[in-house]
């Protein structure tokens, strides 16, 4: 498997791998950074061959990307990644108990569960601070809501009007 955060909005990507080269790195940086984020300032990894070969940092220089690395010995300097990391194999475990073969299959929704849980750190949800609003859960859609039975497109243009104008003061808030 292979993960990055956004440290900031504790957003996590990840995909899985049968072996992480260089090559998978790349592509996995163009598919799921780049295209959706733009070009990070920085990628902390560990000295894995993968993540400082010659194409990765080949790579990262040509586009401007900063690769810091912690060192072997002191994993934790990328306490981050340890952390998450940890949330998902324990998300997994619960999700799958006994079919453990399968967790490739049920990965995106290990992400999308941790993507809509509030966190401490900021007090949102990693896809309000990505996109500035909550997402409509799975069970919204069984059991409406008072936010999803009073949904037209009328009122839908509104709220995403006003939310335009809060979208920086909420992420201002979650910065601090």
């Amino acid at each position: 498997m292979l993960a990055m955060t956004d440290y900031f909005s504790k957003w996590i990507e990840a995909e899985a791998f049968v072996q992480v080269r260089e090559n998978e790195v790349i592509s996995f940086v163009k598919r799921n950074i780049l295209t959706r984020f733009g070009i990070p300032a920085e990628i902390t990894c560990d000295n894995g061959s993968q993540f400082i070969g010659k194409r990765t940092t080949n790579f990262c220089e040509a586009w401007g990307i900063k690769m810091i690395t912690s060192t072997p010995v002191h994993p934790q300097a990328n306490g981050q990644a340890e952390s998450n990391n940890k949330i998902i194999i324990n998300n997994l475990k619960k999700k799958l108990g006994s079919k453990k073969g399968k967790w490739a299959e049920e990965l995106p929704f290990v992400l999308w569960a941790d993507r809509t849980t509030t966190k401490n750190a900021t007090g949102q949800t990693p896809f309000s601070l990505v996109f500035g609003f909550e997402a409509v859960l799975p069970t919204e859609m069984i059991i409406p809501t008072v936010r999803t039975s009073l949904q037209t497109i009328e009122a839908n243009n509104e709220v995403l009007s006003q939310d335009i104008d809060t979208i920086d003061k909420s992420r201002d808030i979650a910065k601090i």
